[in-house]
C-alpha cells in the first residue's frame, strides 16, 4: 500500500508509476491512495480550504491516476472526503 495522498498529484503519481513497475517485475498488485482524506491521519491533517470532493471545475484524482498508470494493474483508494483518522 502506498499512501502518497499528502503528495502533490504529480510526485504522487511519478513515485506510484516507479512502485508499479517494481510490483509487475514480482507480478504482485500495489494499492495507491490518491486524493484527499478529511479530518486527521498519521498525524496530517487536511486544512479547511482542502478539495475534498471531485466537482466538473477541478480535475479528477482518480482519471489522471488511470490515465498515468494505463496498463498496469493495481488497486485504487480514492479518497474523496471520507474523514477517519483521530
Amino acid at each position: 500500500m502506498f499512501d502518497g495522498s499528502a503528495l502533490p498529484l504529480k510526485e504522487n503519481l511519478d513515485i506510484s508509476g516507479k512502485l508499479l513497475e517494481r510490483f509487475r517485475k514480482s507480478r504482485s498488485h500495489p494499492e495507491i491512495e490518491v486524493g484527499v482524506v478529511g479530518g486527521e491521519e498519521d498525524g496530517i491533517k487536511a486544512s479547511g480550504a482542502a478539495k475534498l470532493y471531485t466537482t466538473p471545475k477541478t480535475p479528477s484524482n482518480r482519471r489522471a491516476t488511470a490515465e498515468r498508470h494505463s496498463g498496469g494493474c493495481y488497486l485504487l483508494a480514492a479518497t474523496f472526503g471520507n474523514v477517519h483518522g483521530v
